[in-house]
């Protein structure tokens, strides 16, 4: 699918696109935003980034923890065949 928009920043933010947008993208704390407002106009990629990012050494942490736990349980990865 390919989809194209009129490109919108803060200089010519427009509140009546953003309204009439069908475009949307879904934070992790379940709020819907739409694609105009999260990319362009106030700071809502950065405030949902901020809130919800986790540091590359604790994200490379918790990866070596569930690999860990998989192994003392027995749990497989699934194999792609093909």
């Amino acid at each position: 699918m390919l989809a194209g928009m009129h490109f919108m920043d803060s200089y010519n933010y427009d509140i009546e696109r953003v309204k009439r947008c069908v475009i949307h993208y879904a934070a992790p704390n379940g709020l819907i935003y739409p694609f105009c407002a999260y990319n362009s106009g106030p700071v809502y990629r950065e405030r949902i980034e901020k809130e919800f990012s986790i540091p590359f050494e604790e994200q490379a942490e918790m990866r070596r923890l569930r690999v860990q736990a998989k192994k003392s349980c027995g749990v497989c990865e699934p194999e792609l065949v093909g």
